[in-house]
C-alpha cells in the first residue's frame, strides 16, 4: 500500500519538462523526510520534528553550532552530518541543507534523492508524424522531478551556480504553508545541492 501510495504521489503531480519555465509547484513537506542515505532506513525526520526526532532517525550529529539567522531574528541550533546540515529553532527543525551523500530526502530509501543522484527521468508517448500525417508513436525519455518546476536555463541562488533547479512551495497536506524547496543540478545533471526551509 506504501508504495502504491508512493507512486500515486510522484505520477500524480504536475510535471514540468526541462526548456519550460513554470510557476514553482507544491510539495507536501509532511511526507517526504530526511533519512541516512547509506542503506535501507525506515526511520523519517520531518520538518518540525525535534532535536530528540532527528536523533533516533540520524543518529548523533557530527557537530553542533549556536548561529544567528537573519531569517529568523533569532540564534538557530545548527546540526551537522559530515556536509548536511539541519537547522533548529525552538527544538523545531525548520531547515535543512544536503551538501552531501550522508543524508537523503524523499518518502522511502528506495524513493529519495541525494546529492550525486542524477536527474530522475520517465518516458513520456509522443506521436510520429511523417509529412504532417498521424501514424504511430515512440517513447522519450524526458527529465522528471515530481512536484518541482525545473528551470529552463542555469542561474544562481543562495550563492550556488546551477545548471538546472527543481523549486516547489511547501504545503501540508493540501494547505499552503510560507516554505520552499530547492533541488540543485551541476551540468552533468547530478544532484549538488538540496535546501528545504518551511
Amino acid at each position: 500500500m506504501k508504495n502504491i501510495l508512493a507512486f500515486l504521489f510522484f505520477t500524480l503531480v504536475l510535471q514540468v519538462y526541462t526548456g519550460l519555465t513554470a510557476q514553482a509547484q507544491n510539495i507536501d513537506y509532511t511526507r517526504a523526510g530526511l533519512m541516512k542515505a547509506d542503506y535501507d532506513h525506515r526511520a523519517l525526520l520531518y520538518l518540525s520534528g525535534s532535536r530528540s526526532m532527528a536523533t533516533a532517525a540520524l543518529g548523533s550529529p557530527t557537530s553542533v553550532t549556536t548561529e544567528f539567522s537573519e531569517v529568523d531574528d533569532k540564534n538557530i541550533e545548527v546540526w551537522q552530518y559530515n556536509a548536511c546540515k539541519l537547522y533548529f529553532v525552538a527544538d523545531a527543525l525548520v531547515a535543512y541543507e544536503l551538501s552531501d551523500a550522508t543524508l537523503a530526502m524523499g518518502l522511502s530509501y528506495s524513493n529519495s534523492l541525494k546529492v550525486g543522484s542524477p536527474m530522475p527521468t520517465r518516458q513520456i508517448r509522443v506521436p510520429d508524424t511523417e509529412g504532417g500525417v498521424r501514424g504511430g508513436y515512440h517513447y522519450e525519455e524526458v527529465e522528471s522531478l515530481p512536484g518541482y518546476s525545473l528551470s529552463a536555463r542555469a542561474g544562481k541562488t543562495r550563492n550556488f551556480n546551477y545548471a538546472v533547479m527543481g523549486s516547489a512551495y511547501l504545503q501540508s497536506g493540501t494547505t499552503p504553508v510560507d516554505g520552499f524547496s530547492e533541488i540543485l543540478f551541476n551540468s552533468a545533471r547530478t544532484i549538488f545541492n538540496i535546501y528545504v526551509r518551511q
